[in-house]
């Protein structure tokens, strides 16, 4: 079973169990995972039950790790990238054909993760984990928000050179999109204009871009 360029979008724990009989004979798999994304003690966990060691490396961006396999770096067994960069990574031959199908979890996968368009026939990924983007604050800093996008798109005074935002270009479009009203999708050039108007009138006020720390910050 051959382990380069192999895509298992963010299917860790699942895959990691489905390696376990090809990974035995040479008792190392190599895991390419978002910073923070896995527990430790899951990872000590499956190498005491295995006997395989597990060798971590982290990213901070979709586009961080596709230029790392871009520039050859073809030493991973799984890697865990976002929906949308999936079909690049097929598309580029980066990633190794699979039969998620007969992991044997795969059948408690709900409708629609079980077939998605970047996959469809989940012949290249399986999923790992599904969730929402939201902003997160310290009350006792700053006192109780709004529930709205606007604390972060046009943030009260107090606020301003104050936010952080995530380096993530989907993320970031897709939270500016939701909050004024326009679909992430849209193809009309006045709907995208005003996704880009609230990101450049709220671009002065953010302190970072930056994906990496973001619980050591909010605790600072």
């Amino acid at each position: 079973m051959s382990m380069k360029k192999l895509l298992r979008t963010a299917a860790c724990a699942a895959a990691l169990s489905l390696l376990a009989s090809g990974a035995q004979a040479q008792g190392e798999v190599f895991l390419y995972n978002w910073s923070n994304y896995f527990p430790p003690d899951l990872l000590k966990k499956f190498e005491s039950e295995t006997g395989i060691k597990v060798t971590l490396d982290v990213y901070d961006t979709n586009e961080t790790m596709l230029a790392k396999l871009q520039a050859g770096a073809s030493g991973y067994d799984v890697v865990v990238p976002s929906d949308y960069m999936v079909k690049i990574m097929i598309e580029e031959g980066l990633a190794e054909k699979i039969d998620a199908g007969s992991m044997e979890n795969f059948q408690n996968v709900m409708a629609p993760h079980d077939k998605q368009p970047f996959d469809p026939e989940r012949g290249y990924s399986a999923p790992y984990m599904w969730g929402t983007t939201g902003f997160t604050y310290d009350s006792a800093k700053v006192g109780d928000l709004e529930e709205s996008w606007k604390e972060v798109f046009e943030p009260r005074d107090s606020l301003k050179g104050q936010i952080a935002m995530l380096n993530d270009e989907v993320e970031v479009y897709n939270a500016a999109s939701y909050y004024v009203g326009v679909s992430k999708c849209t193809e009309d050039a006045k709907e995208a204009q005003k996704i880009l108007e609230v990101l450049e009138q709220q671009k002065p006020f953010v302190a970072t871009y930056n994906s990496d720390g973001t619980i050591d910050r909010l605790a600072a």
